[in-house]
């Protein structure tokens, strides 16, 4: 079943591969274009496949998102998905707008990165840099620096980060 479920995956990238190049070939410039997901996909790691709903799950390979901009050296790890849009104007001599908050990833990448997962009732955090993580599970707080690991199981908020936290629906 492992092997069935990679293979039929595989064949659904090499469609959408054969469907971009039909795509290109029709057009008479050479274009500029991204393509991204709005995550990954776990194909049996941990027993998992896909992006279960049913699960609460914040594993690696669903939350690198994969990201391919034509044409652009980038180091893909280091990409958000805010910075496609600076990147791209960027590539064709555009300044982005100042209140875009990505980057150009072509001349500046991300040393750390924080993932926001909501789910019906609550939601995860992630924050990475380097080795260093810090995890929020609702009110409980997992972290890893390193050697070193610990645990916060509640976690304060101030007034803003809670208003921040409304204003984005994870709190009422």
């Amino acid at each position: 079943e492992h092997i069935e479920i990679k293979s039929t995956y595989q064949n659904a990238l090499d469609r959408v591969d054969r469907n971009i190049e039909h795509l290109l070939d029709g057009v008479d410039s050479d274009p500029l274009f991204a393509f991204s997901g709005d995550h990954g996909e776990l194909l049996g790691e941990n027993g998992a496949y896909f992006h279960p709903p049913h699960e609460k799950r914040t594993d690696d390979k669903l939350l690198r998102v994969p990201v391919v901009l034509d044409g652009i050296d980038i180091v893909p790890d280091t990409v958000s998905l805010i910075d496609i849009a600076p990147t791209l104007v960027s590539a064709v001599g555009i300044d982005p707008p100042s209140i875009w908050q990505g980057r150009n990833v072509a001349e500046e990448t991300r040393q750390s990165a924080l993932t926001i997962i909501p789910w019906q009732n609550d939601a995860d955090i992630l924050w990475h840099e380097g080795d260093h993580r810090i995890h929020g599970f609702g009110s409980s707080v997992k972290f890893d620096t390193g050697d070193e690991q610990g645990e916060r199981t509640e976690l304060e908020k101030s007034g803003e980060v809670k208003q921040r936290l409304r204003d984005f629906g994870y709190l009422e």
